[in-house]
């Protein structure tokens, strides 16, 4: 499953291609682990040339959804999520 982050307008960052208007996060196969307060995956999206941890829910749709807090959070852009 994947998380697809929409940006109203395109923006830049460190990544190669130009200005970005669609970003692609799913669950990553490496990293991940677990510490005091639980069981964490990795976040993420090779188009955004970025990864983060968040807790590991009981479906990978709930998992996103703690993705999807954190990106909402974090990103200072006007941005729609949909799940494919």
């Amino acid at each position: 499953m994947i998380l697809r982050q929409v940006f109203k307008t395109p923006i830049a960052g460190f990544w190669d291609g130009g200005d970005k208007r669609i970003l692609d996060w799913n669950v990553s196969l490496w990293g991940g682990g677990k510490d005091s307060k639980g069981t964490f995956v990795r976040i993420e999206s090779y188009d955004a040339n970025f990864w983060f941890n968040v807790s590991l829910d009981k479906t990978e749709k709930a998992t996103l959804d703690n993705a999807k807090r954190y990106l909402r959070s974090t990103t200072n852009y006007a941005s729609t999520f949909e799940y494919i």
